[in-house]
């Protein structure tokens, strides 16, 4: 391209060739170390404090040689360093488990590769090793607000593409031009994107992802008193909830997850006798019947965020048609494989129908037993309740009158139990939360002869009006009793409500979101300041969006994607979804040869020139025009002459493009060259506008 302003060609756009070795200015390599950064911090909540140290090392490492105080280190020290690495990283691998293991293998490659840059395709590696990070992380957190810390950390990695490729051009020089380019070359995908993600089968993936060891999260199968308070402390969202009729009252929403009927003396716990897979296995070849429902549906749907468990949360009596969800004989829903990614089921709850009606021996036998010399005080407490009443309401009601009515308090911060021990907290502390209520109590149920058992899941949950869903959270984590009684079957009794009612009416009161709040020690989380309006207000609009965004693209499966497409297209068919991918794909390749087409037609002139015929075009404007015979210091002088406001900043602008126009100049002398070169045109342009015509 030949352009022509004073009869002399100028050759612009002269692109030269990208050499064999790496060569990467400044500017790239100190964008690179931002891109690291950003990458790592997307990841760090899953590394270990060893590895985020090596990390950090390599880091300050980097950031030093770029600096100019060391050089970079050869390639036997970098093979001592990844060996070492290695060795640390099997000796973990027992605790961190696969997953976890090979996200720390990553990330190790991630920052070594950097100290080993030498030749393009060590450069091209580390971008793609950095993309796969990114990509790594989604498996851990897939709300909208990380997948927006995602996206930006994408366009920070692409930029470092776009810099590193304009090295050799001559608008190299333009600092937000990498950033510019990498959002242009993002915005100009989402078409695409938006077609595959809405027509592409949602394929079920090929593999099964490991579990991480340490990444277990919610109930445990074994509970003791002050257990759930690790739950307490945190604000994590457990599982949403839209009611689609019958929406329950807040007292009724006791949101069961399991049921624990063994009890060692010191803690309850699921039957041991069979690992998840062998009751799955036992239920396809002896299928349970259920107590016939009664009454009408409340139907909802559950999104349960990832939790690396296999059990799920519903109301009970739950009835659900997922092949993958199966329900126990405990009347509690567990899905085959654990909870790995969010997962959204519907459940159809029949809250008025009794859960077993009758009581075989065994399970009545199993719901009675106590292991012997423990908790003597409230056997006899038992025995005493079981002479004076020989109902088994009455008994209940009894124990409920005296929680309520001695001084029993609810607290996040019960004091030590020794050994756990019921008769202490009963008899003594009487302070404690949903635990120690649940255990005494189901403790002196079966002193006293009656079935029961101690269930844990959550009780309540945030109401959301801009979605019109709950929120439940990990502090709403809850522990309640329930008793068998002769033609009720299954009747649950939260002797919580006893002490503390407004916990089971209303959720949370003042005081106790201001005990969990002190016990969380996340000074980010904006559940601790729940309390100014404006911010819980900011808050919970933010969670309504984030609820969109995982109901319909986390949840975005095949069955959604059939029905959707049903609906656009009447009934769906393979070769239609193969016509609508091509016909897309086809447009979105004729709209980038066009415009690629169009920006060759175009002159694409460095940015100093750009802002040169600016100025001229902006002078023109005002009667001063520049001739062919002109030079640059003479159309200077001249408009000193005609337009003095803006004389001095036009010709430093002039003297700075004739500069950088025609001296050969390294990358690192037209940097300070360009920004001056930028600033006195700022400088005219806002003088200009003074200027009337």
């Amino acid at each position: 391209m030949i352009f022509n302003t004073h009869n002399k060609a100028i050759k612009v756009n002269e692109v030269k060739t990208i050499p064999p070795s790496l060569a990467l200015n400044s500017t790239t390599h100190w964008l690179l170390l931002v891109s690291q950064l950003i990458n790592f911090s997307l990841i760090m909540a899953q590394l270990t404090s060893w590895m985020l140290a090596l990390i950090a090392l390599c880091l300050l490492w980097q950031s030093a040689i770029l600096a100019g105080l060391f050089k970079r280190p050869v390639s036997g020290v970098l093979f001592i360093i990844a060996i070492l690495g290695c060795i640390a990283l099997a000796i973990s691998s027992q605790t961190l488990g696969l997953l976890l293991t090979m996200v720390h293998l990553l990330a190790f490659a991630y920052v070594l590769k950097t100290l080993e840059l030498k030749k393009r395709g060590d450069f091209y590696q580390l971008i793609l090793i950095g993309l796969f990070l990114n990509a790594s992380a989604m498996i851990f957190d897939q709300s909208l607000a990380f997948a927006s810390l995602l996206i930006f950390a994408i366009l920070v990695n692409v930029s470092v593409l776009f810099s590193f490729f304009l090295l050799h051009e001559n608008n190299l020089q333009d600092y937000s031009f990498p950033l510019k380019g990498a959002a242009k070359l993002l915005l100009q995908s989402i078409p695409l994107t938006i077609i595959l993600f809405i027509v592409f089968p949602r394929l079920a993936p090929f593999w099964q992802v490991p579990l991480a060891k340490s990444a277990k999260t919610g109930l445990s199968e074994q509970i003791a008193p002050g257990d759930i308070a690790q739950l307490i402390k945190s604000s994590d969202l457990v599982f949403r909830v839209s009611f689609s009729n019958n929406t329950p009252a807040f007292n009724q929403l006791y949101w069961r997850a399991l049921v624990l009927e063994n009890y060692d003396g010191k803690q309850w716990s699921r039957l041991s006798e069979r690992s998840v897979e062998d009751v799955l296995a036992n239920l396809e070849l002896n299928p349970i019947n259920y107590q016939a429902t009664q009454g009408e549906s409340t139907v909802y749907q559950v999104i349960a965020e990832p939790s690396y468990q296999h059990w799920l949360y519903a109301l009970p009596v739950a009835q659900v048609t997922q092949a993958q969800i199966v329900m126990l004989p405990d009347y509690t829903l567990l899905t085959k494989q654990p909870i790995t990614q969010t997962m959204s089921y519907t459940v159809g709850s029949y809250l008025q129908t009794p859960m077993d009606l009758s009581l075989n021996e065994g399970k009545k036998a199993r719901n009675l037993a106590l292991p012997e010399q423990v908790n003597p005080k409230l056997r006899a407490k038992a025995q005493t309740l079981r002479a004076q009443y020989h109902n088994d309401e009455a008994i209940i009601q009894q124990v409920l009158n005296d929680i309520r009515q001695k001084s029993f308090s609810y607290t996040l911060k019960p004091p030590p139990l020794i050994n756990n021990s019921l008769d202490q907290f009963y008899f003594e502390t009487r302070a404690g939360f949903c635990v120690h209520y649940a255990s005494s109590f189901t403790f002196l149920m079966r002193a006293a002869g009656i079935p029961a058992r101690v269930v844990t899941g959550y009780m309540g949950g945030e109401y959301n009006r801009n979605g019109n869903y709950y929120s439940i959270y990990q502090y709403d984590a809850h522990a309640w009793s329930e008793v068998w009684l002769a033609g009720k079957g299954w009747v649950r009794v939260d002797p919580t409500a006893a002490v503390s009612p407004e916990r089971v009416e209303q959720g949370f009161s003042s005081a106790l979101f201001q005990q969990q709040a002190a016990l969380n020690t996340d000074i980010f989380n904006l559940q601790n300041y729940r309390h100014i309006a404006w911010l819980n207000f900011f808050r919970q609009q933010l969670d309504a969006l984030d609820y969109q965004w995982t109901r319909w693209v986390i949840g975005y499966n095949n069955k959604r994607q059939l029905d959707l497409l049903n609906r656009w297209f009447g009934h769906f068919s393979l070769w239609k979804l193969a016509t609508i991918m091509a016909l897309a794909i086809a447009s979105i390749l004729l709209w980038l040869w066009l415009t690629n087409r169009s920006q060759k037609i175009k002159p694409n002139y460095p940015l100093w020139q750009k802002n040169y015929l600016t100025a001229l075009s902006l002078l023109a404007d005002k009667g001063v025009q520049k001739v062919p015979q002109q030079s640059f210091d003479e159309f200077a002088e001249q408009v000193m002459k005609y337009l003095p406001k803006v004389g001095v900043s036009f010709k430093k602008l002039s003297q700075t493009y004739k500069k950088l126009h025609y001296q050969a100049l390294s990358a690192e002398e037209k940097q300070p060259l360009l920004a001056k070169h930028r600033q006195y045109f700022k400088q005219f342009k806002r003088q200009i506008k003074t200027i009337k015509k």
